[in-house]
């Protein structure tokens, strides 16, 4: 949860960023984020996206992650849908993309960590 909730919040600060320039980069192509769930990639997050350990807690990894999510949506809010498309940033693993896919990528990486977590569930049942 705290991988999720860094990544969360460290998206929405870059995409904050790309936002407020509001520089119309020149027209990019809209790239396949679908690779995010194939869990047969590894993928190596930076520095700056490790969790730190720092939560005591489960409910307290949890609140700060509805809080990011929370920062997301409000951020989202105040721009239109038109905005998220033209705009756009580097992103870390798919070069530049639009805000739009920025925030699929986003719910993608938090799908695929889904079905990690349930993957470690079912194999904890079956091997208790």
């Amino acid at each position: 949860l705290e991988h999720l909730y860094v990544i969360e919040k460290v998206m929405t600060s870059e995409i904050k960023k790309i936002l407020k320039k509001s520089e119309r980069n020149k027209p990019f192509k809209h790239k396949p984020l679908d690779s995010t769930l194939d869990r047969s990639s590894k993928y190596k997050a930076p520095e700056n996206m490790k969790p730190s350990k720092e939560f005591t807690s489960i409910l307290q990894a949890k609140e700060r992650l509805d809080s990011s999510t929370q920062s997301l949506i409000e951020l989202l809010e105040v721009y239109g849908p038109e905005e998220l498309k033209v705009n756009s940033g580097k992103h870390p693993a798919f070069g530049t993309i639009s805000v739009e896919q920025w925030v699929e990528f986003i719910g993608l990486h938090e799908k695929r960590h889904l079905a990690q977590i349930k993957e470690m569930v079912e194999k904890r049942i079956v091997n208790d």
